[in-house]
């Protein structure tokens, strides 16, 4: 097992489920920030999600990769790239589980009344 190709691709799956989480659960705020219309940010949503799904791809290919070769002479410490990883999947799932619990309500369009 190479650690330097499996600490690799573990960094690059936990890229991935940040770009996801990012732009699943904070879509709103990156759209203020930057200005964007509501088409643009339903890109940003998709373009995250597939960017995502494709830095997971990869990682998972590296990470399988650097378990099928042969031992690198350096010493890695893989614990902390672990770490990162585990705790990118508790906050998506955190957070998942928040917005299944307490959904938020829609933006009012341009043009809606709102009685108060």
């Amino acid at each position: 097992m190479r650690k330097s190709t499996v600490k690799t691709g573990l960094t690059v799956i936990t890229a991935g489920i940040a770009v996801v989480t990012v732009s699943t659960f904070c879509h709103e705020w990156l759209a203020v920030v930057l200005e964007l219309t509501h088409e643009s940010e339903i890109h940003l949503i998709v373009a995250g999600l597939f960017w995502g799904g494709l830095c997971g791809g990869l990682g998972a290919v590296i990470t399988v990769t650097g378990f099928f070769r042969t031992g690198g002479g350096r010493e890695v410490r893989l614990l902390l790239s672990f770490l990162f990883l585990v705790l990118a999947v508790i906050l998506f799932f955190v957070l998942f589980y928040s917005s299944v619990e307490n959904p938020r309500q829609p933006r009012p369009r341009p043009g809606d009344t709102i009685t108060i």
